[in-house]
C-alpha cells in the first residue's frame, strides 16, 4: 500500500487487521481531536476566559501532548493570562502557518513521505543545521487530506518499473480562484483514462480562452508524486508549461502527437515534453523497436516532427522550413524503400535501417553519410539535397533528419498519411 502520512495515522498502521470504524477512531484521536482542542483553547484565550479554559481542560482526560502542555501552562500561570501566554509563546510555533504551537511535533518523512526527510540524518538540508521543522495539528490534518484533491494516473508505458513507481498522483494548479481550481482538477480527473490526459486538458483550456491561451497555459503547473512507505522511497515531479511548449500545444499538437497511434509512445512523449526533457532518447529507443518488429514508421515521423517543432519554437526559428525539411527527409526514406522493393532488395531494409540508426544515435555524421552515399551510388539515384543540409544544421539538427529518413525507410507508402 502506498503511504504518505504520519506515523500515528490509520494509513500507516495499515488496513489489514482493523475495521473501518477502528480506523475512523484512530483518525479522530490522532488528527481531529488535537486540532479541536487547539481551536477551543484559542477561543477561550481570545475571550480572556481562563476559568472556562480550565474547566474545559479538566474534562479532557486524553494523553494528547497538547492537553498535557495546556494543563501544565495553566498550572504554572496560576490562572494569570499574561503568564499563560508567555508559557505558550515559549513553545515552538508551526513553521508552516505560524498560527498554532507545535508541541514538539516535527515535519519529517513520517508526516509526509514525499516532501519530508529524515531530519536528523539530513542536517545539510536545513539552514544553520537546525533540523527541527515544527508543525501544528492543523497543518498535519491538511497534509493528511492532500490525496483528496489529487487524481491517480497510471503511467502504463513504464511497464518495467515496480507497480508503485507507475502509479502517480497528480494535481494541477493554476493562477485562479478555488472554485475554478476545483473544476479544473475535476476536468483532469475525467480525462485521466484517455491516451493523453494532459494534452486534452490543455486543449480544453485553449477552447475556453482563445485570445489569452498562451498566457493561460504558462500559468499551469502539474504536480505528480508517488511513494512507498515501507522502503521510504518517493518521487515528486512538477511540470511548468513554458511559453514555447504552450505555443506548440496550441498550434501543432493536433497534427503531430495527435496522429500517433501507439498509445504508449504518445503518453511517454507528452510526459517528456511537459518535463522539458530531450525527446531524442525516447525516439531512438522506439525507432529500434519499430525496426525490430517491422512496424510502420509513421509514429516515428510524427514524434520527430514534434521534437523539431518544439526546438524550432524555442530557438525562434522558421517553423515552416523545419516542417518541410522533416517531411522531405521522411519522403526521401520512403522513396529509397520503394526502390529497394522494386529491385528485390527488400530484405536489406532492416539491416540498413539498423546501421543508420547506430550511427545517428552517436551523432556520427560521417559514417551515416558514407552509408547513404553508397546506397545512392549503387542505386544510380540522385543524392537528395536534404542530406547536404544535414551538415549545416540550419534550423534543424542532424539526428532529427536521420530519424525522419529512417522512419520513411521502414514505412509502407500505402499505410501512412503524411500532411505537408
Amino acid at each position: 500500500m502506498i503511504i504518505f502520512f504520519g506515523q500515528m495515522s490509520f494509513l500507516q498502521k495499515g488496513l489489514s487487521n482493523k475495521s473501518l470504524d477502528e480506523h475512523k477512531q484512530i483518525m479522530f484521536k490522532d488528527f481531529i481531536k488535537p486540532l479541536i482542542i487547539d481551536i477551543k483553547v484559542e477561543e477561550y484565550l481570545q475571550n480572556n476566559d481562563l476559568n472556562s479554559l480550565s474547566s474545559f481542560l479538566e474534562k479532557e482526560q486524553g494523553k494528547e501532548e497538547n492537553v498535557k502542555a495546556y494543563k501544565n501552562y495553566l498550572k504554572k500561570s496560576k490562572k494569570d493570562m499574561n503568564k499563560f501566554n508567555e508559557s505558550l509563546c515559549a513553545n515552538s510555533y508551526c513553521s508552516i502557518c505560524n498560527i498554532y504551537p507545535s508541541f514538539k511535533e516535527d515535519f519529517n518523512e513520517s508526516r509526509f513521505l514525499i516532501l519530508g526527510v529524515s531530519n536528523e540524518n539530513a542536517s545539510n538540508f536545513f539552514w544553520n543545521f537546525i533540523t527541527k521543522y515544527p508543525i501544528c495539528n492543523l497543518c498535519k490534518l491538511v497534509i493528511l487530506c492532500a490525496p483528496a484533491g489529487v487524481v491517480k494516473f497510471d503511467k502504463f508505458y513504464m511497464e518495467k518499473e515496480e507497480w508503485w513507481k507507475r502509479n502517480f498522483y497528480t494535481f494541477v494548479n493554476l493562477d485562479t480562484n478555488l472554485e475554478d481550481l476545483f473544476k479544473k482538477n475535476e476536468s483532469l480527473k475525467k480525462k485521466i483514462s484517455s491516451d493523453n490526459p494532459y494534452k486534452e486538458f490543455i486543449v480544453d483550456i485553449l477552447e475556453q480562452a482563445r485570445e489569452e491561451s498562451i498566457w493561460t497555459l504558462q500559468n499551469i503547473l502539474f504536480v505528480e508524486f508517488n511513494g512507498q512507505y515501507q522502503s521510504k522511497k518517493s518521487n515528486l515531479k512538477y511540470m511548468h508549461i513554458s511559453k514555447f511548449i504552450a505555443k506548440y500545444f496550441k498550434t501543432y499538437s493536433r497534427e503531430t502527437i495527435g496522429r500517433i497511434k501507439n498509445r504508449k509512445l504518445k503518453v511517454e512523449l507528452i510526459d517528456k515534453i511537459l518535463q522539458n526533457e530531450d525527446l531524442n532518447r525516447v525516439i531512438f529507443i522506439r525507432l529500434k523497436e519499430y525496426i525490430k518488429n517491422n512496424a510502420n514508421g509513421a509514429d516515428i515521423y510524427y514524434s520527430t516532427l514534434s521534437k523539431a517543432l518544439l526546438n524550432c519554437i524555442k530557438m525562434k526559428g522558421d517553423e515552416n522550413k523545419v516542417k518541410d525539411k522533416v517531411y522531405r527527409a521522411f519522403f526521401t526514406g520512403k522513396e529509397m524503400r520503394e526502390y529497394l522493393k522494386k529491385n528485390k532488395s527488400e530484405n536489406k531494409i532492416s539491416s540498413l535501417a539498423y546501421r543508420l540508426l547506430n550511427t545517428a544515435k552517436v551523432g556520427n555524421k560521417k559514417d551515416f553519410m558514407d552509408t547513404v552515399l553508397r546506397l545512392y551510388i549503387n542505386s544510380e539515384m540522385e543524392m537528395p539535397r536534404i542530406f547536404l543540409e544535414a551538415f549545416y544544421e540550419d534550423n534543424i539538427d542532424f539526428e532529427t533528419l536521420a530519424q525522419s529518413f529512417i522512419a520513411g525507410l521502414i514505412t509502407e507508402t500505402k499505410e501512412v498519411e503524411v500532411h505537408e
